[in-house]
């Protein structure tokens, strides 16, 4: 078969459709991968309140996995916490705070609050009832679900 430069342009066409669908479809994937790797990065709160448990008929209540980040911090030092009925702890390895029971959580401008078993962001109350909450506060003040959804 003798190379042409019609073959050359066919070629050259169906190997750029195949980039061009890979950029497409693993696009969203690698952004909810970047995504994830910075709020992993990030300084989390796990809270365990009663507004954050599924309860199972016939088992016990279990916490949902709800994670409050403050953007921008990789230092536990910068949140403040207030309140004598909050408990709280810290896993330096993973920077993760576990709060549970009433008070605040600040960093600058942004809190989360938790108050007889609601969760208040920046005196919004969010809720992850039955289902895990993922939630980044930005500087100012907006919050980001962190879940990503590649659906289409």
């Amino acid at each position: 078969m003798e190379w042409s430069v019609t073959n050359g342009k066919v070629i050259g066409l169906v190997s750029g459709l195949i980039v061009l669908g890979l950029l497409i479809f693993g696009t969203p994937f690698l952004a909810c991968l970047y995504r994830d790797h910075q709020f992993e990065s990030l300084v989390r709160l796990r809270v365990d309140s009663p507004d954050c448990q599924k309860t199972i008929p016939g088992q016990s209540a279990e916490c949902c996995q709800c994670y409050i980040a403050f953007d921008g911090v990789r230092n536990g030092n910068t949140i403040q916490f207030s309140g004598v009925g909050l408990k709280q702890s810290y896993d330096i390895e993973k920077r993760i705070f576990r709060l549970a029971g009433d008070g605040e959580a600040k960093n600058g401008k942004n809190s989360v609050e938790l108050r007889a078993g609601h969760i208040y962001v920046n005196g919004e109350q969010v809720s992850g009832r039955s289902t895990p909450l993922r939630v980044l506060v930005k500087g100012n003040g907006q919050l980001l679900n962190e879940f990503c959804d590649v659906s289409w």
